[in-house]
């Protein structure tokens, strides 16, 4: 942890909001792993946010997929489900066909969670139909 808060520093010297983020990014990882979500998800938002800045849309995909699955994993399936939406529709916008694969099964799984097991199923069965097609 310390050597990405140290690096991070280094990279808020030299005003590299590319390294910010990967920083951020790196900090929010080791943050959820050591069970701190809060600091986790703040590190994310932070990520998105620079990730925005520069225009990045993979790694703003990336970002939303990321904050989605904290906000699931703390049992907030709305929130997680407005993170994925969004996730999506850079997916579909950039024809990321990896993107959009777990996409979908990142909200079929909040359907499932919620109990609305015919939403979950299309949701899958589109996950399941793309990663088919790409060999995974």
């Amino acid at each position: 942890m310390e050597f990405h808060l140290n690096a991070l520093k280094i990279w808020n010297a030299l005003n590299d909001k590319r390294g910010q983020m990967t920083s951020y990014n790196n900090l929010s990882v080791l943050s959820d792993l050591i069970g701190n979500p809060k600091n986790s998800l703040e590190y994310y938002e932070n990520s998105l946010k620079l990730a925005r800045e520069l225009n990045y849309e993979e790694d703003i995909a990336i970002a939303l997929s990321n904050i989605g699955v904290l906000h699931f994993k703390e049992g907030r399936y709305e929130e997680a489900l407005k993170y994925y939406e969004e996730d999506l529709e850079i997916g579909l916008t950039l024809g990321s066909e990896g993107g959009m694969a777990t996409s979908y099964m990142n909200i079929g799984g909040v359907y499932h969670a919620l109990d609305e097991f015919d939403k979950a199923l299309q949701y899958y069965t589109k996950s399941l139909e793309l990663n088919e097609k790409l060999d995974r």
